[in-house]
């Protein structure tokens, strides 16, 4: 596992978004399950990640894959009281910066829950 996810990961599990985003490239790319464009840039990924972190309950990383070029993590939590099972797969850069990741979520019930939870959240900090 290299250096830079180890602390991502643990800057995540701390909800500290803001020692998270030393990790991301600048022009690190999110592609979620719920969108059909990706969220490009630092800023707008960390948005993402920060509702991420409010909304889904007892996230927990269950498994981790490594391969040459990322990483590909299978989490569990909760979302307005229905499990859900998340895989995150992440591409690293030869620097170790983390500049992509693709997001899956299931089941739909849980997707839809996801949905409906970003909405209210970005409602509500606009």
């Amino acid at each position: 596992m290299s250096e830079i996810y180890a602390a991502f990961r643990k800057a995540a599990a701390h909800h500290d978004v803001a020692r998270a985003s030393k990790y991301l490239a600048d022009d690190v790319r999110l592609f979620a399950s719920l969108t059909s464009k990706p969220f490009e840039g630092k800023q707008a990924v960390l948005a993402v990640f920060t509702m991420l972190l409010e909304v889904i309950e007892d996230l927990t990383y269950v498994a981790e894959y490594d391969s040459p070029g990322g990483k590909v993590i299978l989490t569990r939590g909760k979302i307005n009281g229905r499990e859900v099972d998340g895989v995150q797969v992440l591409t690293l850069r030869s620097d170790g910066l983390i500049s992509e990741f693709r997001d899956f979520i299931r089941p739909f019930s849980g997707a839809v829950a996801l949905r409906e939870a970003a909405e209210r959240y970005f409602q509500r900090t606009r």
